[in-house]
């Protein structure tokens, strides 16, 4: 058998135990320890269940246990629970820590059916994932939220029912918490030393126009409705206010929403809206939106633009990757091409996808790629008239094959050019990712050291368990530290990609 640990609260709950356990094939291979057991005492006790086959389980209440080092054992009891995680992130923290030789710790929670330890264990502990990984800086996670908690659990003029409600609320609030300092951090990370990156990322997204504009997802939503939902409209008001249009649902496309919108997307305030006989107002346009609150905005991440997108990925078949357009505006450009749009995976720190329109001009052969035609064309392809009753050209096989020849080998050029440059920029980020882990992991060492020096000056000992619970900590800040850097270290191999993603004939008038 494994050698476990037994954790309880009270002495005679843990004298109860051991007599239950000297009743069995355990008989004298139980030991107890406990806060009236002298230190000496606890730390020989411990000697022996770590360096002996002689005591199998170790019976140990909260103070009992305090500080010490169970990295040999790998399953734990929890024979009644703490109401507060951090308690229980620390008897998991005695075995769960570095040097484990194991390569998974096993948890056992005793409750009992119907209390509030078990509504704790089922609706706190099992929401946040407390056995299951570890949770972080719980002390800036949890704040007030137990002490409110405890006192609400004590409190008489409290239901049953209410009681858990307020469980889950604290639930709620610690997982919004957790996922709140996750991404504090990740973002900190991410940005720090990273300014003039971004500033120059920025300046070329804005001068190509290589983003999703408010006027693209107008778009991409009306033509959806006209080709799926005729009978929804999105018209301007009667008002004629610009930047405002009326989105009026029938029932099948209220039914669509629902079909391919997940339950965490919370869209029953959309539902009700588009429940509305007259329809409800929306508008693109994030200014208009600032200056009018009641306003439906819709963007690229809202659950109507989710709900097409799902729809398409499960019916591919509708998508066409080729066709025939006109597209009307800058006479420079006039004339009619080939059109190829390939798309650019970047894989390295930083993901990325970009489109590379290349065209090629059906007169003169000339190739055209990265430049003002690709910018503008990019732009204002979401425009482009269809051509259904005519052939814009007629070009032969050889004249297609030497078309998408000259085309693929400028697109290779751009793709060693482009490897290039993210190789140079993912060095600075990881860098400087690698430098922010650093300084993050150096505060909270210091942290440590200085809760540490405060006990010395106490008259702790360097022994003390207290003591060594804390070195302890500053261990494992090590550690994560050097686990983070290994993974970013991995993040150095950068890679450009490109498939073609659509084909056309274009004629620009």
């Amino acid at each position: 058998m494994r050698k476990s640990v037994v954790f309880a609260f009270f002495k005679n709950t843990l004298e109860y135990i051991r007599k239950k356990l000297e009743a069995t094939e355990y008989k004298g291979r139980v030991a107890l320890i406990h806060g009236d057991i002298p230190t000496e005492d606890r730390q020989r006790i411990i000697k022996k269940f770590r360096d002996s086959d002689e005591i199998k389980i170790l019976l140990s209440s909260e103070v009992g246990g305090e500080g010490l080092d169970f990295e040999f054992c790998n399953v734990i009891f929890n024979y009644d629970l703490p109401w507060n995680p951090m308690r229980v992130e620390q008897r998991i923290g005695r075995l769960d820590r570095y040097g484990q030789r194991h390569d998974k710790i096993l948890i056992y929670n005793f409750s009992m059916e119907g209390t509030i330890d078990d509504e704790i264990l089922n609706r706190l502990y099992q929401r946040i994932n407390i056995f299951e990984k570890y949770i972080g800086d719980l002390e800036a996670i949890l704040g007030d939220l137990v002490t409110e908690l405890t006192r609400d659990i004590f409190s008489t003029e409290l239901t049953y029912e209410q009681k858990i409600k307020k469980i889950e609320k604290v639930a709620e609030n610690i997982v919004r918490r957790q996922k709140e300092l996750e991404s504090f951090e990740n973002e900190c990370q991410k940005f720090i030393g990273q300014d003039a990156y971004f500033t120059q990322e920025i300046t070329r997204i804005k001068e190509t126009k290589r983003f999703i504009t408010s006027e693209e997802v107008m778009f991409f939503i009306d033509f959806f409705l006209k080709r799926q939902f005729p009978k929804t409209t999105l018209l301007p008001p009667k008002s004629g206010k610009l930047n405002v249009f009326v989105l009026k649902a029938d029932d099948g496309f209220s039914r669509f929403i629902r079909q391919y919108s997940f339950a965490s997307e919370n869209i029953k305030e959309l539902e009700k809206k588009l429940s509305f006989d007259g329809g409800f107002l929306v508008t693109f346009n994030d200014q208009e939106a600032c200056r009018d609150e009641s306003l439906e905005f819709i963007t690229i991440h809202h659950p109507i633009m989710k709900a097409i997108k799902r729809y398409y990925d499960e019916n591919k078949q509708l998508i066409r990757n080729t066709a025939q357009f006109c597209l009307k505006g800058n006479s420079q450009y006039q004339g009619r091409y080939l059109s190829f749009i390939y798309l650019l995976e970047k894989t390295a720190l930083k993901k990325d996808l970009i489109l590379v329109p290349i065209l090629v001009n059906l007169v003169n052969n000339q190739v055209c790629i990265v430049n003002g035609l690709c910018d503008w064309f990019l732009g204002e392809i979401v425009k482009a008239e269809p051509v259904r009753d005519k052939n814009l050209s007629t070009y032969n096989d050889i004249e297609f094959e030497r078309a998408f020849k000259e085309a693929g080998e400028y697109l290779e050029m751009i793709r060693d050019e482009e490897e290039q440059k993210i190789r140079r920029s993912n060095d600075t980020l990881v860098n400087n990712q690698i430098e922010s882990v650093k300084q993050a992991t150096a505060i909270k060492i210091k942290k440590a050291e200085e809760i540490i020096a405060g006990f010395l000056v106490q008259g702790k000992k360097e022994e003390d368990p207290i003591v060594r619970l804390h070195k302890g900590k500053i261990r494992n800040f090590e550690v994560s530290m050097e686990q983070k850097i290994k993974e970013l270290e991995q993040k150095r191999a950068v890679s450009v990609g490109f498939n073609l993603a659509a084909g056309a004939v274009v004629e620009i008038i």
